[in-house]
């Protein structure tokens, strides 16, 4: 895998085989890397194919990858590379909220929020964006303020125990970046 992200890194033209080697062979990160890939496409190596991308991103989430998991979801929500697919977006974008992705935690919450794919549940909300902001997002600390009108006093309490006892699950892949955006 190094050898390959190293060989993209200098846009070498095997760099793209090399990777897809990796990732054939099973390796979740590599998978990811070529979900990235075909996402937007690299001058020169690969073609944006919105459809590679996705099934890249879904080999990668269903190999406990937190990124993918929520770069799948995020595909299926806006029915990028295949059909929409709210009940899989909703799925794989709580997944990789529980698993610690910020994204992933401020996507569920908006979810929750506004009723989209998932019945609407404002403490459910509340607590996970309260989880992403407390990880650094800040969009989702503004949006905080809103829901906080539109819930009672104990409802913000329980949702804030509930965002404090939150510990993201442990992937394989034991991936440090998770929480960068």
């Amino acid at each position: 895998y190094e050898a390959a992200s190293l060989a993209l890194d200098a846009n070498d033209p095997k760099a793209v085989e090399a990777m897809r080697t990796v990732a054939d062979l099973g390796y979740p990160v590599a998978q990811y890397e070529m979900s990235t890939l075909y996402d937007g496409g690299r001058d020169g190596l690969v073609v944006a194919d919105k459809a590679q991308a996705r099934q890249w991103a879904e080999r990668a989430a269903r190999a406990d990858y937190p990124l993918a998991m929520y770069k799948f979801g995020l595909m299926n929500y806006n029915g990028e590379g295949g059909p929409l697919d709210y009940n899989a977006a909703a799925s794989w974008i709580r997944k990789s909220a529980e698993y610690g992705v910020r994204d992933g935690q401020f996507g569920i919450g908006v979810m929750y929020m506004q009723g989209t794919a998932i019945p609407e549940n404002a403490p459910e909300a509340y607590k996970w964006l309260s989880i992403a902001a407390n990880n650094g997002d800040r969009e989702a600390e503004s949006m905080l303020k809103e829901l906080r009108a539109r819930l009672k006093p104990e409802q913000v309490a329980t949702a804030q125990t509930a965002a404090r006892a939150f510990t993201p699950l442990k992937s394989k892949t034991d991936d440090t970046s998770l929480a960068a955006r």
